[in-house]
């Protein structure tokens, strides 16, 4: 009978776990700082509005915009 009630306790409780989707990482990538890599950011296109010439770039994290003067190059790659 105790088996049957340790089973059973068992089961239940890491069914509830399962149901919370319980992240064990959490707190160490909440506490560790974001590491930038050099050079991370590639050139994907440029666009010239007025004075203005919007690049952007693929970045590890995402997608990335810079503005500058319309008469200057977009750099290749960026931080």
């Amino acid at each position: 009978m105790r088996v049957l009630v340790l089973s059973f306790l068992f089961l239940a409780g890491s069914a509830a776990v399962q149901a919370e989707e319980f992240d064990l990482y959490r707190p160490f990538r909440e506490a560790l700082p974001t590491i930038e890599i050099a050079g991370s950011c590639t050139l994907d296109r440029e666009a010239t509005s007025g004075s203005k010439k919007f690049c952007y770039y693929n970045c590890i994290g995402g997608e990335k915009t810079v503005t500058i003067k319309a008469n200057e190059y977009c750099p290749l790659d960026m931080d």
